[in-house]
């Protein structure tokens, strides 16, 4: 465990909110990462891309996302 590493460019605050649910993208070429929040915040990070638009919000509901599922 002690040779465990994270790069602080691969570390953002996708939701203003707090994370209630997360899930991975099984892709083989990016790291896409779902995320959802406590005000109802759905959020998806391209986690090794370079620029701004690398996390994308929405807003889909107005309660918290408790789940979250990748196909």
């Amino acid at each position: 465990m002690s040779q465990l590493t994270l790069d602080s460019k691969r570390v953002a605050r996708v939701l203003s909110s707090m994370i209630y649910s997360i899930a991975l993208h099984p892709s083989e070429t990016r790291l896409l990462v779902a995320v959802g929040g406590r005000a109802g915040q759905i959020a998806l990070w391209d986690v090794l891309g370079e620029t701004d638009l690398s996390v994308q919000v929405f807003q889909p509901h107005c309660g918290s996302v408790n789940c979250l599922s990748v196909c």
